[in-house]
């Protein structure tokens, strides 16, 4: 269920979004502001990615992924999956 939240903008920045909505077709504040926060969503989650992939890189040296490892993915695999299904 959707939530309302107020907020007091500064002039300059509230002139600021106003021209933001003009510019880039928005219909009101909340559908740029809406906008804004998924777009920050998003961010951390690559965030989070690149994060894990720095880690991985400066975990070691690589090795070749053994017929175990492929084995111990397809099950990590199926568990989320599986986690998920019970979720929904």
């Amino acid at each position: 269920m959707p939530n309302s939240l107020r907020i007091t903008l500064p002039d300059p920045l509230s002139e600021w979004v106003q021209r933001q909505m003009s510019t880039k077709g928005y219909r009101t504040a909340s559908a740029y502001v809406l906008d804004l926060l998924r777009h920050e969503q998003l961010q951390e989650a690559r965030d989070r990615v690149d994060a894990n992939l720095l880690a991985a890189l400066e975990s070691g040296p690589a090795t070749d992924m053994t017929a175990q490892d492929w084995q111990e993915v397809r099950s990590e695999g199926r568990r989320r999956a599986a986690g998920r299904r019970k979720k929904g």
